[in-house]
This record gives structure tokens, sequence and C-alpha cells, in this order.
């Protein structure tokens, strides 16, 4: 990892300075486990339903991510299976 994802990881600049080398954090979850599951369920239902030759469902979302230094905001409510 570089030096700049260090500096994205929470610690700052300080995280560039030789005395504060820290071992690397764990990696974010963006999803907890229970989301990806209803996630890919929703995705297999709809292929299910699709391939049977349906129109795919309109399904209440599961998880709403953001971006805190932009205007995006995006509404997930399946994933591929």
């Amino acid at each position: 990892m570089g030096p700049l994802a260090r500096t994205l990881d929470g610690q700052g600049c300080s995280a560039l300075h030789p005395e504060n080398k820290q071992e690397e954090s764990p990696r974010l979850k963006l999803l907890l486990d229970r989301q990806r599951e209803e996630l890919l369920a929703n995705g297999q239902a709809n292929l299910v339903h699709r391939n049977s030759g349906f129109p795919e469902q309109d399904l209440k979302p599961v998880v709403k991510p953001f971006r805190p230094c932009g205007g995006a905001t995006w509404a997930s409510d399946r994933t591929r299976p």
C-alpha cells in the first residue's frame, strides 16, 4: 500500500512520518453479511423471474451508500448472483 492510501484510513498526514509506521489496518467492510446475502437473494429471485418471461421486479432498496464529499447517493436492491 502506498503512502497516499495510508492517509485515507483516518490517520491523516502523521501516517507518512517514518516514526509512525503501523501495521496495516483491516480493510473496511462496506456491507454487512446479511445485507450481502439479501442483495444476492434479490438478484437470484429477479434472474429466475426474468428467465420465466416476466419483467424485473421493483424491489425495496437494501443499502443506500453515499459519497460524503459529493452529491452522489445510490440505492441498491440487488446484485448479480
